[in-house]
């Protein structure tokens, strides 16, 4: 207790004194983490004000001590993440000393002077001040010759005689047998909405998350097995880098510097849910890691904006290009969706080998042009392709960039040629005739809401590269109508029409006598081919970021009966899936070309320029909770977004908790799309009561077949209670009412609510089950909160109703799932992984109901259940 006052006076003396003189505070700044701090004089940095700050409330979390083989005895104390000066043989949990803190009693440790020592005694301490005296409750102490044991009060222990007439309960005898549903009192009760604070991790967890950064590991577990939890704290400790870990700071100072991003911010984490999302905030906080909505992602929240900002695959209100997403359209086939790798492959393999041949005919055709120049530099081009494998195009880029730059003149001056023609052409018609321009503003609005976009046609005049129009009018008056006549001077020059019902027929009919006469048309049509033809090798890399979604239509074409489905198919539409494959197919090859020092080092030259949007993603560290969830192209995706050099990946799930139908199915899926990943398995349970775990140990048994090997922690496991069942409860009132006195069940057995959650089956049934609840709970002061999309959290002492399918990763003590049989038959084929998942996301108290019976798939377990707890 002396050595926790101490330590919490330090901070508090540390704290006052940094912030008098924040220079003080510098030496204490992990110049890795906080350069812009120090480089701009800003004084002590928030990371180590926030550590004191916690120091002063929470000193140290662990005591252990050592003896080493000449007898001498040493004692160390542990703190969650921060250290201050003046206390000897103190140190962060996260430092790789802390690894002593997860050694078992007896265990040899070596440590950092070489002398290797001996666990003889070690305390978990959960400390708290009160009236001014330091404490320890629930404390989980370990002693060489005596049984591990639960201390409620550390001082308590060391001021009270055990003949203490004071320590005499007269109602012990009785609270003992009719203590109903609560089998131990000192336990930790989930009071709110959070992952539970496990501060010093076990043997295993604590070597998995202490793995090199440049580890790619999966940690699998079952349920409850502190998967999330050890995958936070190697997040935190790799962001945090104290300066002990010299070959994580090595790694990271080795690594080119592709992005203005610090490596402290330099982090991304995907999960399946939004709501899981908020669920992990506060655990966030705990390890010290500011999280925002930019790092904690779904999937899809990432995804959307990228596509349409960064890789422009997504149509966007300043490009008619690219497609439109909707997830409820379904292009693919089953043999696409139950087979997204090989599909990928052979998208990819096409594109590649399509796009080298477009640069081989290009080379042919310019080669017979006119003019000399062009016809030199074609026939260097086509050796340079010469002897290349179809689909190479990496060396192809490296060797052509000399080649594509000799061409840039040109192209600039032709299109500089062809743009002004046609803009003297427009300015000449608004100058005849002064309603034109409103006329043909309207005309192009109408045309935006009623007639798709020409995605195939090729802009050879962008606006990229002149100035922006004063007028926001004037800019989209003028590139439509370039984008126009350039289709129209093609289609003349090919001898062909414009497609029927495309947004430039229409406008090309609309214009009449008011567009480029045919002559003129025809001429500026075969300057464009040609044009068209000398821009794949003057800017082949630009060209061929920019043609993934022309190629991909492509590959739709000829590709029906077989990936896809040709009843149905928009050709302007992207599903989901579909979204997948591209987004995949541009990052790895945006990566591949990256993965070249050459490349990387002149990536702001203009031939590379698509790659920097690229770069801006990197992260250092990329990790993923509840993994399963996430598709293979999904997952390679997320592999690919890590930085180049260092490959961090590090994730987390459990293959029997796959809450999606086209989530990683196996290990096979997990390796293809994360390379050398290794899996590591985690099995001591933390989170459900010795009988519900026994009782999810044989849940999954009767589902699948398969067995689970979890492990009780070597104590703090409570025994819990059976689980409770309600059938016949096909009324939405009868069901609350069963509910109602179950919830008040708990509550007067342990005094205060604890946390509380329904699962409904889909989201029609949130908000009814909610208010139904309201009306029984509100006389004690109860209330249920109705939580719709998994968009809403919920307060701690509310009573949350959830649809199924968004209670992913989540923790309650108290956990009911109504109307089981109603899932079984709307959802057969994730039924059981629904149920699983459902079952253990309580710790103590799990209830059933369903509307008639309990499926016929769990009889063999109706004799687990009860009706009611109190007996």
């Amino acid at each position: 207790m002396e050595s926790l006052a101490r330590i919490s006076e330090k901070a508090r003396v540390a704290l006052t004194d940094a912030r008098r003189n924040p220079a003080s505070a510098l030496a204490q700044i992990n110049t890795l983490n906080d350069g812009q701090a120090i480089g701009a004089g800003a004084g002590i940095s928030q990371d180590l004000a926030e550590g004191y700050q916690r120091l002063v409330i929470e000193p140290a979390l662990a005591r252990v001590s050592v003896v080493d083989e000449d007898g001498n005895e040493k004692t160390f104390y542990f703190a969650r993440q921060s250290t201050v000066s003046g206390i000897s043989n103190f140190a962060s949990y996260k430092a790789p000393i802390g690894r002593l803190a997860s050694q078992d009693i007896g265990d040899t440790y070596s440590l950092p002077n070489g002398v290797e020592v001996e666990v003889t005694e070690k305390l978990i301490l959960h400390p708290l001040q009160v009236d001014g005296d330091w404490d320890s409750e629930r404390t989980r102490a370990f002693f060489e010759d005596a049984p591990a044991s639960l201390i409620a009060s550390l001082r308590d222990l060391l001021t009270k005689s055990p003949k203490d007439k004071d320590d005499y309960d007269p109602f012990a005898d009785w609270d003992s047998e009719h203590s109903g549903i609560s089998d131990d009192l000192h336990r930790e009760v989930l009071r709110g909405i959070s992952l539970r604070d496990q501060a010093i991790l076990d043997k295993t967890q604590d070597e998995l998350f202490r793995m090199p950064l440049q580890a790619r590991l999966m940690l699998k577990g079952p349920p409850g097995t502190g998967k999330t939890t050890t995958l936070i704290r190697r997040l935190g400790q790799k962001l945090q880098l104290p300066e002990e870990m010299a070959e994580d700071i090595g790694t990271v100072r080795q690594a080119r510097s592709l992005n203005e991003i610090e490596h402290k911010d330099s982090w991304l984490m995907f999960t399946p849910t939004r709501l899981l999302e908020l669920y992990l905030r506060e655990a966030f906080g705990k390890e010290g890691v500011p999280s925002d909505n930019s790092k904690i992602v779904t999937w899809e929240a990432f995804r959307e904006p990228v596509s349409k900002n960064h890789f422009r695959l997504l149509r966007s209100g300043s490009s008619g290009g690219g497609f439109v997403l909707r997830p409820s359209v379904r292009h693919e086939t089953d043999q696409a969706r139950n087979d997204m790798i090989g599909w990928y492959e052979d998208f990819d393999a096409w594109q590649k080998k399509t796009f080298f041949t477009q640069l081989v005919e290009a080379s042919k055709s310019v080669a017979l042009s006119e003019q000399e120049h062009l016809q030199t530099i074609a026939n260097s081009a086509f050796q340079a392709l010469g002897g290349k494998e179809e689909g190479s195009l990496l060396p192809v880029f490296v060797d052509l960039q000399e080649i594509a730059e000799s061409l840039q003149l040109w192209i600039g001056e032709r299109r500089s040629a062809i743009r002004g023609r046609l803009d003297r052409h427009l300015r000449g018609q608004i100058n005849r005739d002064r309603s034109f321009a409103g006329q043909f503003l309207h005309q192009i609005e109408s045309l935006e809401r009623e007639v798709e976009n020409d995605p195939d046609e090729e802009d050879l005049l962008p606006d990229e590269d002149i100035a922006r129009p004063t007028s926001r009018g004037e800019q989209i008056a003028f590139s439509t109508f370039r984008r126009a006549m350039q289709a129209f001077s093609r289609s003349v020059a090919q001898s062909r029409t414009l497609p029927k019902g495309s947004r430039n027929a229409h406008l090309l009919e609309w214009l009449g006598e008011r567009a480029l006469p045919r002559d003129e048309a025809r001429q500026i049509g075969q300057e464009l081919l040609l044009m068209s033809q000398v821009s794949l090798l003057a800017d082949p890399v630009n060209r061929y970021f920019r043609g993934f979604s022309q190629r991909y239509r492509a590959f739709r074409r000829e590709n029906l009966e077989g990936w896809y489905a040709p009843e149905g198919l928009e050709a302007s539409a992207l599903s989901s899936h579909e979204l997948d494959l591209l987004f995949l197919a541009y990052l790895k090859s945006a990566n591949n070309l990256l993965a070249r020092q050459a490349v990387s080092r002149g990536i702001e030259s203009r031939y590379w320029t698509r790659l920097r949007d690229v770069a801006e993603l990197f992260r250092n560290q990329i990790v993923v909770d509840e993994v399963t969830d996430f598709s293979p192209l999904q997952l390679a995706s997320m592999y690919e977004l890590a930085h180049p050099d260092i490959h961090s990946f590090f994730a987390c799930g459990d293959f029997n908790q796959r809450l999606t139908r086209f989530g990683a199915s196996s290990e096979d899926q997990l390796r293809w799309a994360i390379p050398q990943i290794e899996l590591k398995a985690v099995n001591v349970g933390y989170r459900q009561s010795q009988r519900l775990a026994e009782f999810s140990h044989d849940l999954l048994l009767a589902m699948s077949g398969e067995e689970t090997e979890v492990h009780a922690p070597q104590f703090g496991s409570h025994t819990g209670v059976q689980p409770v069942l309600f059938e016949g409860g096909s009324d939405t009132d009868e069901t609350s009412k069963w509910l109602s006195a179950r919830i008040l069940e708990i509550e007067r057995s342990i005094e205060t609510l604890p946390s509380c959650a329904v699962f409904v089956p889909d989201e029609s049934n949130v908000q009814p089950v909610a208010e139904s609840l309201n009306m029984l709970l509100e006389p004690v002061n109860i209330r249920a909160k109705a939580c719709p999309n998994g968009e809403v959290i919920g307060r701690e002492t509310e009573v949350r109703v959830f649809a199924i399918e968004h209670i992913k990763g989540l923790e309650f003590e108290s956990a009911f799932f109504v109307g089981l049989d109603v899932l079984a038959y709307n959802e057969p084929d994730l039924f059981d992984k629904y149920l699983y998942v459902g079952a253990t996301r309580a710790a103590t108290y799990l209830g059933l109901t369903c509307e008639r019976h309990l499926p016929e798939r769990l009889a063999p377990l109706r004799d687990r259940f009860v009706e009611q707890w109190a007996s």
